[in-house]
């Protein structure tokens, strides 16, 4: 999965080609794509590098438990490598002591037939517990691999966000940050009040849209710029930053990813009017949608009734549901464990006046 920016919306279509792009222009205007662009790659970079730090997270529990195995099964092939010569030199003994002999009773003989028994059961499992020990390896050889290729891409991914941290800097204006200089104005609402053979209520849905998609992606960008300080920062103290990312870092992939596809879609719909009246529902579903990503990312307050409403429209887009989904999940979850923490101070504090 890639992030992409707003530019790259804009697809071909016969009809309404003109005023797709013309609208796309209007988010490439609030949203300058000098700005944007830095930020896709920064994303991209970040994704890479979380990826990687769960794959060699991943390979260093693995190699960690096949050591473990491999020092098992090494030391269970030395015992019954021990038994089995143990058997071995019994067997000589005994056939040794009556080899000359013509006749022999029925208790050697049984004697014999248990020492080959028992030598093959050892045998079996020796040779059995070899060939898992060399699979075992091979494993261990092949994580090894992986581990360090992981370890190869993240320093490439850190590479690329230092880079991409610094561009993103030197597009401050008097100490502003340029990302928190990023807004609709009344003249993107002018441009989109411009854009012909669209109706008004198209254009009102258009609006809505822009606001909600430009917040939506500031905030975004803005979450997944910390997330890369965070990177470089365990970076420099020799650690991966990426074992149990926080919620906001799924929050800031959804909004950049599934709604930005959402977005896509409801723009082709609004301006080439499929069956708008049937539609809006949705639209206006996606719209909130993206505001509440917004907010959440922003001051991490949500609205659950809001929510669960939102989780309820018809013929919402896969992506939106998926998104909801997400985010339904994980403000649960912070309430379960808030609950939870609260609950332990209050028996620690009742506790203490027992």
């Amino acid at each position: 999965m890639k992030i992409q920016d707003t530019s790259s919306l804009c697809m071909a279509s016969d009809k309404y080609h003109n005023e797709i792009g013309e609208f796309i222009n209007i988010c490439t205007s609030a949203f300058p794509t000098s700005i944007e662009v830095p930020y896709v790659e920064l994303a991209n970079h970040f994704l890479d590098y979380s990826s990687s730090s769960r794959k060699l997270i991943k390979c260093g529990y693995d190699l960690d438990t096949n050591v473990t195995g491999m020092n098992g099964l090494r030391n269970s092939v030395d015992e019954l490598s021990n038994s089995e010569r143990h058997v071995l030199e019994s067997f000589r003994k005994l056939f040794d002591y009556y080899k000359d002999e013509e006749r022999l009773p029925f208790e050697i003989w049984k004697t014999f037939q248990d020492m080959v028994t028992s030598g093959v059961e050892i045998s079996s499992e020796r040779e059995s517990k070899e060939f898992r020990l060399k699979t075992d390896t091979r494993e261990y050889m092949d994580d090894s691999v992986d581990a360090s290729k992981q370890q190869e891409q993240i320093k490439e991914s850190v590479v690329g966000m230092q880079k991409d941290l610094d561009t993103i800097q030197a597009l401050d204006m008097d100490g502003q940050r340029r990302i928190d200089r990023v807004e609709v104005t009344q003249k993107h609402f002018d441009r989109i009040d411009a854009i012909p053979n669209i109706s008004s209520e198209q254009k009102d849905i258009l609006k809505s849209m822009l606001v909600s998609y430009v917040g939506m992606r500031v905030e975004s960008f803005k979450a997944m710029e910390n997330f890369a300080h965070k990177a470089l920062d365990a970076w420099q103290q020799r650690r991966i930053y990426g074992d149990g990312l926080s919620y906001e870092y799924d929050v800031a992939i959804f909004a950049l990813s599934d709604l930005t596809t959402s977005f896509s879609k409801d723009l082709y719909e609004t301006i080439q009017d499929f069956r708008l009246y049937e539609s809006t529902e949705r639209l206006q579903a996606d719209i909130a949608a993206m505001n509440m990503f917004r907010d959440y990312q922003k001051n991490g307050m949500i609205d659950s009734d809001l929510l669960s409403r939102l989780l309820k429209t018809s013929d919402l887009h896969t992506e939106t549901y998926n998104a909801l989904s997400c985010l339904s999940y994980f403000t649960e979850k912070q309430n379960y464990e808030l609950l939870q923490n609260r609950s332990s101070t209050t028996v620690g504090s009742r506790s203490r006046f027992k």
